[in-house]
């Protein structure tokens, strides 16, 4: 089995060319290529619970102290989640979004009653 050095994707024996990103393949290349991708994917999975960690952390906050920028940065990391695991950053992504609309609205309930 081989595959491309710069995106990893399989790779037909007889390929001259990834037909995922297009690279031009030469022997030496394919054949390192296998133990570069299980380290970059590993490398990957490495920092995803950072992100996930950094987004619901934020996701909380979001509720109580300025939602639109925690909420936004609760909805990029749940992206950068999603390279890594895309049910758990689609999950992080929405969180964000609610969890700033849900934040403005409290907000907007506890400022409000201050005025009556």
């Amino acid at each position: 089995m081989k595959f491309c050095p710069q995106c990893g994707a399989d790779v037909h024996e007889a390929s001259r060319f990834c037909s995922k990103c297009g690279l031009e393949l030469s022997e030496t290349d394919t054949d390192q290529s296998a133990a570069a991708v299980q380290t970059g994917a590993r490398r990957q999975q490495g920092s995803a619970p950072t992100y996930v960690t950094i987004g619901w952390i934020c996701c909380v906050i979001s509720l109580v102290f300025i939602p639109v920028i925690f909420g936004a940065i609760t909805v990029i990391m749940g992206y950068l989640t999603r390279k890594v695991d895309e049910q758990h950053g689609t999950i992080l992504m929405i969180a964000g979004v609610a969890g700033a609309i849900f934040g403005m609205l409290l907000g907007a309930a506890v400022g409000g009653s201050y005025y009556y």
